[in-house]
């Protein structure tokens, strides 16, 4: 997507969707941002996603909005045994 203006790309997750009044929305969390950390972990895969979100740990999610806009947001992922995507959110590697 940032290639298309001639930006180069951020390894991370693209956020294309998010559900209203989810816990990714509630922290501040767009359409459009790029998901680069959680925990201090790089996020270059769902998978990385997941696994962070599998911990009883407090979340701390990163990601760049906009050409350099970098924020740090803290979640509550209320994470349930049977859901596969507690934040809410649907994305896509930014990277590729």
């Amino acid at each position: 997507m940032r290639q298309a203006v001639g930006l180069p790309p951020i390894p991370g997750l693209l956020v294309r969707e998010i559900t209203p009044g989810s816990p990714a929305e509630k922290a501040g969390i767009r359409t459009g941002d790029v998901l680069t950390e959680a925990n201090g972990h790089h996020l270059r895969s769902i998978d990385a996603l997941h696994i962070a979100l599998s911990t009883d740990t407090p979340l701390r999610i990163s990601l760049t909005r906009g050409v350099d806009e970098n924020h740090t947001l803290p979640i509550d992922p209320t994470p349930n045994d049977s859901d596969k995507n507690p934040l809410r959110l649907r994305s896509s590697r930014e990277s590729t």
